[in-house]
């Protein structure tokens, strides 16, 4: 069982140039409905090949299942098609086979051996440490460390090929997910799951901040890019995102292949729908190490109960505003008349709107109250403008300035009950 030995190392380079081969299909299931985090599941189809075996004792072997993100990765779980947990490898035998594979790979490459001793401790590191300096108090992350004996003109490893290149990047950005199998489990079809939470769901660059961001968000949806660094590790790669309850999904697009950039048929689900699903195929080794795959989802918040409420409340709002304002006399009706003054039971009026639009409030994903925030203002705004406007009749507010105040309050609701219906006319859902 020595996983650093040149024999695992060349079967763990063979497993992984040949995974496409053995690793028929991966689907992918990511579910947004956790506070911040997003819960990532992964179905492995493949049939391990027992032709290339690293031995993990007499009767069993090590399957290089998939390799995982340095990232933080929390509640993992790695199971078999029954829901049985499996052995995965430590952090420590991670690294020593992981080691193992890039000494083939220098072999391969005609790299002396010599020179791959002297880099033993680089290579450990690069294997074994986080990806980012960020990740870290003192030195570089390992993705410089790679970039720097990749690219220097005259360093150790300069004039690798670019596959070999690509294998030593994808060991700087990942550590290797190897589960312990029986040996006579080799052969036979079978399925492997993986399950995780991860704080991946990163928002696109075109989420901004401010009130016409906001608007916008909840008027076209927020789009947010997913980071799927294993879409070659299978024959074909699947995608499925589940949005939170309340919000649908209105596109899901996988990342083009480099090598068929028209091939975007299957890639991209554009229905409006509350699973979605797009499939493709994908080079095992991604050219260069600069760009991460990602997919992008936009998400959109339907038409809803909130939306609902807070027509009703603009709508109530103009009703009253505008009948106070063109009904002959109704003004001086609600402004009292006679010896006792303005009366105060005005206020009442405004009561029913008010209440309205201070209990438009529910138990949500925090996505959801983003998108609802400007529709929960216009809601709060109509409500305020109901309350001000009685009170400047119960107050004996001057004419001219009474005038103003409904005027422009007026003008407002209607505003929001215009936006409310044109978006429910105008969007699809």
């Amino acid at each position: 069982m020595n996983l650093a030995a040149n024999e695992a190392g060349l079967a763990g380079l063979r497993l992984l140039l040949d995974s496409q081969t053995w690793r028929l299909r991966r689907v992918d299931s990511v579910r947004l409905d956790t506070g911040n985090l997003a819960r990532w599941k992964a179905s492995i189809d493949c049939r391990p090949p027992s032709d290339s075996v690293i031995s993990y004792g007499r009767d069993q072997v090590v399957l290089p299942l998939t390799t995982i993100a340095k990232q933080p990765m929390r509640d993992l779980d790695v199971t078999n098609a029954a829901g049985e947990s499996l052995v995965i490898l430590t952090a420590r035998e991670d690294s020593e086979l992981a080691t193992a594979i890039l000494r083939q790979v220098f072999r391969i490459e005609n790299v002396p051996d010599d020179t791959v001793g002297s880099l033993r401790e680089t290579l450990e590191y690069l294997v074994s440490g986080p990806t980012k300096a960020s990740d870290v108090k003192l030195g570089k992350g390992a993705a410089v460390v790679a970039e720097e004996l990749l690219r220097r003109p005259t360093g150790p490893l300069a004039g690798l090929s670019d596959a070999a290149a690509a294998v030593v990047n994808l060991f700087a950005q990942n550590f290797i997910l190897g589960v312990v199998v029986p040996r006579a489990q080799l052969g036979t079809r079978q399925i492997f799951k993986l399950g995780w939470y991860s704080e991946s769901l990163v928002p696109h660059n075109n989420v901004r901040r401010g009130w016409r961001a906001a608007i916008r968000a909840t008027w076209r949806g927020v789009v947010f890019e997913l980071p799927v660094p294993q879409v070659g590790d299978a024959g074909s790669f699947h995608l499925e995102a589940h949005p939170p309850a309340g919000i649908v999904s209105k596109g899901l697009a996988l990342p083009l292949d480099p090598n068929d950039p028209n091939d975007n048929v299957s890639r991209v689900d554009l229905t409006t729908t509350h699973v979605a699903h797009a499939h493709g195929r994908y080079p095992l080794l991604p050219e260069g190490n600069d760009a991460l795959p990602v997919a992008r989802l936009r998400l959109l918040l339907p038409w809803g109960l909130q939306h609902t409420i807070t027509l009703m409340l603009s709508v109530y709002t103009l009703a009253f505003l505008s009948l106070g304002l063109v009904l002959p006399g109704a003004m001086g009706v609600l402004r009292g008349s006679g010896d006792d003054g303005p009366d105060p039971s005005t206020l009442l009026l405004t009561l029913p709107g008010v209440v309205i639009g201070f209990l438009i409030t529910a138990q949500e994903h925090a996505l959801v109250a983003r998108l609802l925030l400007p529709v929960r203002y216009a809601a709060g705004a109509c409500g305020a403008m109901l309350l001000i406007t009685a009170a400047s009749l119960a107050f004996e507010l001057h004419t001219i300035p009474l005038m103003v105040l409904w005027v422009s309050s007026l003008a407002i609701s209607l505003f929001v009950a215009a936006a409310l219906l044109i978006g429910r006319l105008v969007r699809p859902v």
